[in-house]
């Protein structure tokens, strides 16, 4: 799956989500994204560590603009990096669903503005 990832992370945004805390990646830190990962992908392997899997949600940043905030429309799509070495895409329904819930409380909540959810393509 990194290999399809580009170098320079143009226009994207990559938040991993581990059991050790989350690291966001966009273009200022691209060049330490897949050491850290690579990094990552070994903890997940490691039984010890009782990991089941890494959280990773892609925002793409696209030249449109949402005509409502002016803001650039975001792609948003999650994958879970799995313990067997295997990729896990979620839907555009899952993802928005993790995104239109309180954390706290476990309300709904309204969508974030200028958003389109993606089914995840590695």
């Amino acid at each position: 799956m990194l290999e399809n990832i580009p170098d320079t992370l143009e226009n994207l945004h990559l938040t991993c989500v581990t059991p050790d805390g989350v690291a966001t990646f966009a273009r200022d830190n691209a060049q330490d994204f897949k050491g850290w990962m690579l990094l990552q992908c070994a903890k997940l392997y490691n039984d010890e560590r009782g990991w089941n899997a890494v959280l990773m949600i892609k925002r793409e940043f696209t030249p449109l603009k949402d005509a409502a905030s002016g803001l650039p429309v975001k792609k948003i799509s999650c994958c879970r990096l799995e313990k067997n070495g295997s990729v896990t895409g979620m839907t555009a329904d899952e993802t928005r669903s993790c995104y239109q819930v309180d954390a706290k409380t476990g309300r709904p909540i309204k969508p974030p503005p200028a958003v389109v959810f993606v089914d995840f393509e590695a």
